[in-house]
């Protein structure tokens, strides 16, 4: 470091080591990582989740053939677990090539990605701002705020942390753009927004935020100050007689992110729409999502000043227009009137408003998709926009108090503090399907997927008595859930209990007569009744040959029937008949491994 004395000027290189301000922005990022590793780090330990880790890992045989062209086919084509979402598969196929089914890589991977994302999303900030502190409050909110805790420690959310990296590379990129303009700077922010919606369709909303962004803190929407277009340092060549003229041609700018915005919306909503998770207007009447939406919109914010009674899954209450609906939309529309009467001065206040508002829109139910009210992954991008209006907003609203600096300090520092104790213990939730569930009943209610999540892990691991009485609840609060009959048929299958579980297996089929799990669960109770029922069984599974035929002529598209009743037949020495149907398995289903096994020993095929 340099000395005050300019006839004595000594360098100390020992001094000067933290002084230099990119040395002390690494250290800050490395002190900001260590400690975001620090809090996740349990996750290493972590089990997969018995709800979708199974669609999207442990049961997915897309996935766990891991990267071949067929898979890859499947990654773009597929409407599995009613999402589109190719690069996402691709992702979970490489950590399997990596990882096999030891969930410890899987959950790193993430950690990692939230890692990365926390310090590009500090970089663009820091680009387009040059506000350090301010920069850094965003990205350690994100880092550590417990919102954020289902994102990182879930494995089936891959979507959330590998979409936002792309996220954060489009806002960098656009920032590198925006300094100097050029076809050839803008590529990378295209590519990495594709990269984006391949990864999960919720940013489509990315043009939107670019333009939120030239507002403030680019300021490219200017007419009185047309030198503020392109970036301060290097004016455009023309300069624009209107702000109208100019909004038009930073909207025209954007235009291929438009085309990808509605492309993927349009690919996204037919997929949903194929796979039965979204709800008709019947069901889910327009009054219900809009109730729903306002008070999500509030929810968000009061669990990200208060982060409590955090749970996987928030059961959709299915009211209309209420009280606290009414109240939550009048909240709404008051911030956004103050925003909206402020942001020539405030301008950083109507972005973050606007950027949290705009980036729920494709998940706050209007679409209403699956059977939850809200959920905490959905923040994962949209907090950033209320981390932005604190961290600038703070301060100005302290600029001229004598202590403004020792307070800021102190206040974020309390905040990082809370973030992560807070995190920390949510974290420890995530430690296996048992325990999450248990935490999730114990913080909301009538939650029939966490009580029939909780019974299916019980269920499997041997604690048949437990399981039943959550399967029972589950029904107790959703009694037409086919999928918890069929369930609840299996423990007092497992119990001995024939009668019940042939009752439970009626009332399945009798909501759901396709559900192949169930019939294939009815062909082994006949075989057990044969079983039982002969002196000497030397064919007890006849009835069953019988029974998986019979279900087939109904519905001919059930490739686990199909193997069933092969394997059956196998047993029965038809080999050629057999083979028939393990090939109507694969061609119903092409990763249908066991079926490709039992063709080969009957060599059918090579």
């Amino acid at each position: 470091m340099f000395h005050s004395d300019p006839h004595h000027i000594v360098y100390d290189p020992a001094t000067a080591r933290l002084s230099s301000p990119k040395r002390k922005r690494a250290f800050i990022l490395i002190s900001l990582s260590f400690l975001t590793l620090l809090i996740y780090a349990r996750v290493a330990n972590h089990d997969f989740i018995p709800y979708d880790d199974d669609r999207y890992i442990t049961a997915n045989p897309a996935v766990q053939q891991g990267l071949t062209l067929q898979s890859l086919g499947w990654a773009f084509t597929s409407a599995h677990a009613s999402n589109w979402h190719p690069l996402t598969w691709i992702s979970h196929m490489i950590d399997y090539e990596l990882f096999g089914l030891n969930p410890t890589g899987h959950h790193l991977v993430n950690l990692l990605l939230h890692l990365i994302n926390t310090v590009v999303l500090f970089v663009a900030f820091t680009r387009m701002t040059a506000g350090f502190w301010q920069s850094l409050f965003v990205a350690a909110m994100f880092a550590l705020h417990p919102l954020h805790v289902e994102s990182v420690a879930w494995a089936a959310e891959r979507k959330d942390v590998l979409s936002m990296l792309f996220f954060a590379l489009t806002l960098w990129t656009y920032a590198r753009y925006v300094e100097r303009p050029s076809r050839k700077k803008f590529v990378p922010v295209i590519l990495f927004a594709m990269l984006g919606v391949l990864s999960k369709p919720m940013l489509v909303t990315i043009p939107f935020v670019l333009l939120l962004l030239d507002y403030w803190p680019l300021r490219r929407i200017e007419s009185s100050q047309p030198e503020l277009v392109g970036t301060w340092e290097h004016p455009p060549p023309k300069k624009w007689k209107s702000r109208g003229s100019l909004l038009r041609a930073l909207v025209w700018e954007k235009f291929w992110l438009f085309v990808i915005a509605v492309a993927v919306s349009n690919i996204t909503v037919r997929v949903q729409s194929f796979g039965g998770t979204v709800s008709s207007v019947e069901s889910t009447p327009l009054a219900m999502r809009l109730s729903n939406a306002a008070i999500s919109y509030i929810t968000y914010i009061r669990k990200m000043f208060w982060p409590s009674d955090l749970a996987v899954f928030y059961p959709h209450t299915g009211e209309t227009i209420t009280t606290l609906s009414v109240i939550a939309a009048t909240v709404l529309l008051i911030i956004t009137a103050l925003v909206v009467l402020g942001m020539k001065r405030f301008r950083y206040l109507a972005v973050g408003w606007f950027l949290y508002l705009g980036t729920l829109v494709p998940v706050i139910g209007l679409v209403q998709v699956g059977a939850q009210s809200f959920a905490d992954r959905y923040t994962y991008i949209p907090l950033t926009g209320l981390f932005v209006m604190i961290a600038w907003g703070s301060g100005e609203l302290l600029e001229r108090f004598k202590f403004r600096q020792a307070v800021l300090t102190a206040a974020g520092l309390a905040a990082v503090l809370a973030c992560s104790v807070v995190t920390w213990n949510q974290v420890s939730h995530w430690r296996d399907g048992i325990t999450l569930f248990e935490h999730t009943l114990s913080v909301t209610e009538n939650n029939w997927v966490a009580h029939h999540n909780l019974a299916w892990e019980l269920h499997r691991k041997g604690r048949l008595a437990e399981a039943q009485h959550h399967f029972e609840e589950t029904l107790r609060i959703h009694p037409t859930l086919a999928v918890a009959h069929y369930n609840l048929g299996r423990v007092h299958f497992d119990q001995d209990r024939n009668d019940d579980a042939r009752h439970s297996f009626e009332q399945a089929l009798a909501l759901d007569p396709s559900h192949q799990a169930t019939h294939i669960a009815v062909g082994k109770m006949l075989e057990r009744d044969s079983s039982e029922a002969a002196a000497s069984p030397t064919k007890p599974f006849w009835r069953a040959i019988s029974y998986y035929r019979q279900t087939l002529e109904a519905f001919p598209d059930l490739e686990e029937v199909h193997y069933e009743l092969g394997i059956r037949l196998v047993e029965d020495g038809r080999h050629n008949e057999a083979a028939e149907h393990f090939q109507q398995t694969l061609k119903l289903n092409p990763f249908h491994q066991q079926a490709r096994r039992q063709l080969m020993v009957l060599g059918k095929i090579d």
